[in-house]
């Protein structure tokens, strides 16, 4: 049986977008007058996924960035929360939510994506703790979840990650201490 027109002409791998269809359906835009809603470029019948979804960039075929939300003034953000299947986007170097009213907790399965350099997950209404897998991300170099509502102590880990130049952690209810033994790489921290 020949494939369909749309197998033919997939550009992105399947996994990358089985993973897109389960952020799409955990994520909602936030009704606003006059605002463009950031997920109607996420047409799924498209034949390049990689060209024409707002805030996916890919490199041969697989999602190398992923910005969520517009970050326009106008716009009230996205709705939802963040799913486990991001960790499917393996070849991920930069994972951006943009500002909005996005809940529950952070994918701990986050720490398998080896590749990641950027997570900014800011002013949203995450909770729980800061998953210790992110501690086993070695390639990290910009951690920031300032403003949410994350709960429980900073993994001891997070702040001796190699690559780690800026963490920013503000406006949570962490508890505990942060770690005395900041390595000097850390340029800026809060």
């Amino acid at each position: 049986m020949p494939p369909s027109y749309q197998q033919q002409n997939q550009k992105i791998s399947t996994v990358d977008l089985q993973a897109l269809t389960a952020i799409k359906n955990s994520l909602t835009d936030v009704p606003s007058r006059g605002a463009t809603a950031f997920f109607s470029t996420w047409d799924f019948a498209a034949p390049d996924p990689c060209s024409t979804f707002s805030g996916v960039t890919c490199i041969s075929g697989r999602v190398t960035t992923l910005t969520l939300g517009t970050g326009l003034s106008d716009s009230p953000g996205l709705a939802g929360s963040l799913p486990p299947s991001l960790a499917d986007l393996t070849k991920l170097t930069q994972l951006i939510l943009f500002p909005g009213i996005v809940t529950g907790p952070i994918p701990f399965q986050l720490g398998r994506l080896a590749n990641l350099r950027v997570i900014s997950l800011t002013n949203n209404r995450l909770t729980g703790p800061i998953p210790q897998t992110l501690s086993l991300l070695s390639n990290l170099h910009t951690l920031d979840l300032s403003y949410n509502r994350l709960t429980g102590s900073i993994a001891p880990g997070l702040t001796r990650l190699p690559a780690l130049k800026v963490l920013i952690l503000a406006s949570n209810s962490l508890s505990g201490e942060l770690p005395h033994d900041v390595p000097s790489q850390l340029l800026h921290w809060t």
